[in-house]
């Protein structure tokens, strides 16, 4: 349900993905734009973040090898 807004929200560069450095085991986190973003983004299920962070994994990876 929230899945899809979060999605279109990052997408539109509202939400924001920070990932751990590499070798710390830390989680990546979200970051929303505002309050209906952060409050949707604390709605999604484990799954679903997972899946967000791997979107912007892929973009990352998209914009270093360009």
């Amino acid at each position: 349900m929230f899945y899809g807004f979060v999605k279109s929200q990052w997408e539109a560069g509202k939400v924001s993905v920070g990932l751990p450095a590499v070798g710390f085991r830390g989680k990546p986190s979200l970051h929303g734009a505002g309050f209906k973003v952060s409050s949707a983004i604390a709605f999604l299920s484990d799954k679903e973040k997972a899946e967000i962070v791997e979107l912007a994994k892929k973009d990352a990876r998209g914009k270093c090898e360009a």
